[in-house]
């Protein structure tokens, strides 16, 4: 794995290659995908590699393609996104960029979600959190921990 993570007791996690589960993107970078259940309902934190084609694009440009990705994969599920503007931040020591989304159904949240983008010599870095409202609140603090403890090889 190009980075190297740290989750606290409680948190499954499970590291893939390719960057979807889909069969074309196998060889396109590698995953790792964190769960966590509680009484309160669940969360996620994803963090991905895909490997850096050239010229490396600007942060903006990555974060708009996530969040692209984000309107096709819910296109058809009656869900509307509330994005919030991006701001600066930092990842593993990285300049980072990072936006807050609420999935919202006939104007009651669903979901709550963070999604981060950087760049390391070899891979553009996208780290998400999501989680259903009183687990996105639970476990913020495990989020904002992940995003300063992550480590790139």
């Amino acid at each position: 794995m190009p980075f190297v993570t740290t989750y606290p007791a409680g948190w499954t996690v499970e590291r893939l290659q390719g960057v979807s589960s889909a069969p074309q993107d196998k060889d396109r970078g590698v995953r790792e995908i964190a769960r966590w259940e509680g009484a309160d309902g669940s969360a996620v934190i994803a963090v991905s590699c895909s490997w850096l084609m050239q010229p490396a694009p600007h942060l903006d440009a990555l974060l708009k393609e996530v969040l692209d990705g984000y309107h096709r994969a819910l296109e058809g599920q009656d869900l509307a996104l509330d994005v919030g503007a991006s701001k600066s931040m930092r990842i593993g020591g990285r300049d980072a960029l990072m936006m807050d989304v609420r999935a919202l159904k006939e104007d009651k949240p669903i979901f709550n979600q963070k999604i981060a983008v950087t760049l390391t010599e070899e891979c553009v870095i996208s780290a998400t959190f999501a989680g259903t409202s009183k687990a996105f609140d639970q476990q913020a603090d495990t989020f904002a921990s992940f995003l300063n403890g992550i480590r790139f090889r």
